[in-house]
């Protein structure tokens, strides 16, 4: 975890300094998120297809089993995120584009349970993928705003706004944020670098010491100050 991160974390912001390759990037995010969110969505579909055909085959002469089918239809109505009545009201349930395993359910209060892990499982899924998807179309959508107004050399904010704070804080993230990005990078390289540098050279004790930190650390007006110590020590 210590090598990733070192590696890790300045490439990352390094990146982050060029918004026209950071936006090819996060379009191509955003189309991966598309069809896993089109997955999600026919999988939910479906699931709610099999709550209500599997409620109608269980048969009111099974009170236990018709409580178990009623307990699910009221857990995927709560918790669904696509009302399960948009299926009942409107007669979309297709039949003919479900798999014969999915008509197997309503046998026994096990297969009912199934159902409900399978539902449970779908609605996770299809949240989890609509997150992902708004959280990759609105960075993809503010990084072309910026690109585009660095293009054109016009730095108004997409929102309209035209104050003089947001109209310079536009300014800055489109001008002067790259910059600072990489300067960042690098002042991160560096003190990965630096703790590399530290960890190879342990075997040497302090007989020369070659570790800056220890140099640091060993300094007689750090020992003084406890706290100075230990943020040095903490730092790496």
């Amino acid at each position: 975890l210590l090598g990733y991160g070192l590696v890790e974390v300045p490439r990352v912001m390094w990146r982050r300094s060029f918004p026209e390759s950071r936006l090819a990037w996060h379009l191509h995010r955003t189309g991966r998120a598309a069809v896993r969110l089109e997955d999600a969505s026919k999988e939910l579909e479906r699931c709610l297809a099999v709550v209500i055909i599997t409620s109608q085959q269980v048969p009111r002469s099974d009170p236990d089993l018709r409580r178990t089918a009623d307990s699910l239809v009221a857990y995927t109505d709560k918790n669904s995120p696509v009302p399960l009545a948009s299926l009942t009201n409107t007669s979309k349930v297709d039949v003919e584009a479900l798999e014969e395993n999915d008509l197997d359910y309503a046998t026994s209060a096990a297969g009912v349970a199934r159902l409900r892990g399978r539902v449970k499982l779908a609605i996770a899924e299809f949240v989890g993928s609509r997150g992902d998807y708004l959280v990759f179309i609105k960075k993809a959508m503010e990084l072309e705003s910026i690109c585009k107004s660095r293009q054109l050399g016009v730095y108004l904010p997409p929102n309209g706004q035209s104050t003089w704070l947001a109209m310079a804080q536009w300014q800055y993230k489109c001008t002067i944020q790259p910059y600072v990005q990489r300067c960042t990078a690098l002042i991160l390289a560096g003190l990965s670098i630096t703790i590399v540098w530290c960890e190879a050279t342990i075997g040497s004790g302090r007989h020369p010491d070659l570790s800056p930190f220890s140099l640091a650390i060993h300094k007689n007006s750090t020992l003084r100050n406890p706290f100075a110590a230990q943020l040095l020590i903490a730092l790496p």
